[in-house]
């Protein structure tokens, strides 16, 4: 064989070892690439628990909110009674008619709901509560009335009596009131509103005048029955309440006859003038008067004004934000009105009138909360011109409960939450009941902060960590009051405590920057001013710790001074000790926040002690408190009694489920609900069925970085319930989320989850959010 063949075949043989190379190489890549893949890949979350059942509408469950059907019926049985005189809501086009305003559920008495509960009684009769305007008659009247039983109402019983000038807002009065007052007012200043503006309220196109707030005037003001109202004109712009102009318009309202509502004053740049004529006469003829002239604002999509992305925008690449995922689904179960969350189980509604409450709240199947629901929300100004002046909204007097629409996956709820509609009567609906498809969501959050944790990594204690993340469930409504949002959160943490949560946002109610006005506030923008207001929400908590027989103590903190001579040179220590303080009567508990006294307010059934004889209780932790600096029954700081105290405690009784009303607005002279008399009755409240009331709030001075939307940083107002030896320890240590790595002896690490896999994988699905409300707009904006 020659030299030549032998390298051919040398060569062969080479190439064909090197060609099986690179075959068996890209198989096993092949295989290997197939199997990660495979591995890499994720399934789509599974659904864990049945997430949201609808209950049968024919049992529903107790405190459930009126269903379709029942607010239907209850409206088919009033509209019945010749005596009622009810016109159906798509033929009321005026406020001289009777229609009704609302519908909504008679919470029934608390003795006979815990006796069902209990198991030692029926279900109790289900009733409406139905308020009519009665303004059919010759002396107008709104009239509450108990209407039932449900869901085929029979009988009906008027409950109270409210003088017609005290109602709450409604569409019917706002829609008169425009029809009545833009024509008198295009016709009569329309030329000194152009002159003025460089617009006007009507034949305006896209450049109008508008008014974007309405303050109010409590009868505390007017010393009368009047219903006046101060109405402020603004540029019709995004968005309006920042483009404000220093003219006010106060208008009569008072009886139910339109065509004698009347202008009692205007103010325009400062100046107060009794009437239309006095204005026009006096602008034109009267070198005195201050005059303006100012030109509409230019539309675009980068003013300041506007929520429009715009600057220096940010991430660079677009990258999407942060994602929660449930890998085995939803750990939360919600059966019509009822929520089952690890080892809490409660109902909820939402009120059109007072928004989100949550009943029978238990933990481990122990009721520990009977009632706890927000009262009312109020925000007061300050200011120069007397639409900020005297801008003091309840918002009860808005009926905030209906407003609660629009929620959105993603903004204002993470993309993994349960939204849930909610039903309510519609005064001017063909169909009487509206939907608002999105008015809650639920949603289980990892907070991204331990509940618990130690690392511990001596020989003396042990090598070893344990902690858990405090993984919650959040049940959240948002609702709108004009140019105000506010956020309510209930958050219920797997250690036995409930937080609750009021954050408000929205947009700032500006004013028209004058001298005058800056001890009210910051100026913001060129014509636009912020000023100072407080921001207050009183929720009630009907508390049964260990059964409906409780009692309130404080535990003092207090200085505590001991001899020191067998331990040291100085004759004396200093340190903290604290005293148990069994408060007794109602004024006693009436508590205001003292700095240089703390102490905990602790909540307990006596009859139930720990083995060491300590009351098995709940304390109540309240993180934003602010001071009420104004005088006491001085304007409208009687209607918001409750405003005086961070915390007060008071006997159950059926007729004080409330600590405001619909009617606070206006009827501060003859208050419906005047909350200081459930304290100056002083009862004994030593082992009693108990409520609380707490208030929340803080002040506000608008700041540049309010604009154009305020941010909710910083402006969480809350409260916790606490459990306080209540149990026998943290209960959580029951939870299998938690983590222990412990060192063994030989050296090696023990890792336990406790059965729960960190390794699966698995992608959300994905939503179809955008899709449903493109198709519908209505779903979000309504018709």
């Amino acid at each position: 064989m020659t030299e030549k063949e032998c390298n051919w075949k040398l060569c062969g043989s080479v190439f064909f070892v090197f060609t099986l190379g690179l075959i068996v190489g890209f198989v096993t890549f092949s295989i290997l690439s197939v199997i990660e893949l495979k591995r890499l890949r994720a399934e789509v979350c599974n659904e864990g628990l049945a997430s949201y059942i609808i209950a049968n509408p024919e049992k529903p469950v107790i405190f459930a909110d009126l269903s379709p059907k029942e607010i239907r019926s209850v409206f088919d049985y009033v509209k019945n009674q010749s005596d009622l005189n009810i016109v159906h809501p798509e033929k009321v086009n005026s406020i001289n008619v009777s229609y009704v305003n609302n519908i909504e559920l008679m919470l029934p008495k608390k003795s006979e709901v815990v006796a069902y509960l209990e198991g030692r009684a029926g279900q109790p009769q289900r009733n409406a509560k139905v308020v009519i305007f009665r303004g059919d008659k010759r002396k107008p009247v709104v009239e509450e009335y108990n209407v039932g039983p449900l869901p085929e109402p029979t009988q009906h019983t008027l409950q109270t009596t409210v003088p017609f000038s005290f109602r709450p807002a409604s569409e019917t009065e706002w829609l008169v009131e425009n029809d009545r007052f833009i024509y008198i007012l295009e016709r009569d200043l329309g030329r000194i509103m152009r002159e003025s503006y460089g617009s006007s309220l009507l034949n305006c196109g896209d450049r109008c005048l508008t008014f974007y707030l309405a303050t109010p005037v409590s009868s505390t003001i007017t010393r009368t029955e009047e219903r006046l109202k101060w109405i402020m004109l603004s540029y019709q712009m995004e968005y309006s309440s920042l483009y404000p102009l220093d003219m006010n318009i106060l208008l009569d309202l008072t009886g139910n006859n339109p065509t004698d509502f009347s202008i009692k004053a205007i103010w325009y740049e400062g100046q107060l003038f009794k009437t239309i004529t006095e204005f026009v006469d006096r602008y034109q003829n009267d070198p005195s008067v201050k005059k303006v002239r100012r030109k509409f604002p230019v539309k675009n999509g980068n003013l300041f004004s506007t929520a429009n992305l715009r600057g220096e925008t940010f991430p660079t690449t677009g990258q999407r934000r942060v994602y929660q995922t449930e890998p085995d689904g939803k750990r939360y179960r919600v059966v019509g009105s009822e929520i089952e969350y690890m080892k809490w189980k409660f109902i909820y509604r939402l009120s059109p009138v007072t928004g989100p409450q949550l009943f029978n709240i238990r933990y481990q199947e122990e009721r520990i909360i009977y009632e706890l629901s927000l009262q009312e929300v109020a925000v007061h100004y300050s200011g120069q011109n007397p639409g900020t002046m005297l801008a003091n909204y309840y918002d009860s007097f808005a009926m905030y409960g209906r407003t609660n629409n629009g929620l959105i996956p993603g903004a204002d709820c993470p993309e993994h939450s349960l939204m849930i509609p909610t039903y309510y009567f519609s005064e001017r609906s063909k169909d009487i009941v509206e939907k608002n498809p999105f008015s809650i969501c639920v949603f289980e959050q990892n907070t991204g902060i331990p509940l618990r944790r130690h690392h511990s990594s001596t020989k003396r204690s042990g090598r070893f960590y344990t902690g858990m993340m405090d993984d919650v469930l959040v049940f959240r409504t948002i609702t709108t009051v004009i140019n105000r949002d506010y956020i309510f959160d209930f958050v219920f943490h797997q250690n036995g405590a409930v937080e609750v949560r009021s954050i408000p946002t929205g947009y700032i109610m500006g004013t028209y920057p004058k001298s005058d006005e800056k001890r009210y506030g910051n100026h913001l923008h060129k014509h636009l001013h912020g000023n100072i207001h407080q921001y207050l929400f009183n929720y009630r908590i009907d508390i049964d710790i260990k059964g409906i027989k409780n009692r309130f103590e404080m535990l003092n903190i207090e200085g505590d001074k001991t001899d020191n001579r067998k331990w040291g040179g100085e004759k004396y220590y200093y340190q903290n000790k604290f005293r148990r303080k069994l408060v007794s009567t109602e004024k006693e508990a009436a508590y205001k926040f003292d700095f240089s006294r703390p102490k905990y307010l602790v909540f307990s059934n006596d009859k139930f002690r720990t083995e060491q004889g300590i009351p098995r209780s709940y304390r109540i932790q309240i993180n934003s408190m602010s001071k009420e600096l104004l005088p006491l029954d001085r304007g409208t700081e009687r209607s918001r009694s409750w405003s005086r105290y961070q915390l007060a405690v008071t006997v159950h009784k059926d007729n004080e489920t409330r600590s405001s009303s619909e009617y606070v607005t206006y009827d501060g002279l003859k208050p419906l609900v005047d909350f200081q008399k459930y304290i100056d009755d002083d009862e004994s409240i030593v082992d009693q069925d108990l409520v609380v009331w707490v208030t929340l709030g803080s002040y506000r001075i608008p700041h540049m970085e309010d604009l154009p939307v305020i941010p909710t940083v910083g402006g969480h107002h809350s409260f916790f319930l606490l459990p306080f030896n209540y149990f026998n320890e943290d209960p959580s240590v029951g939870s299998r989320n938690a983590i222990r790595m412990e060192r063994l002896n030989d050296g090696e690490l023990k890792i336990q989850r406790y059965g729960v896999s960190n390794k699966q994988q698995c992608v959300p699905k994905s939503s179809k959010f955008d899709d449903l409300v493109t198709r519908n707009p209505n779903l979000m904006f309504g018709a």
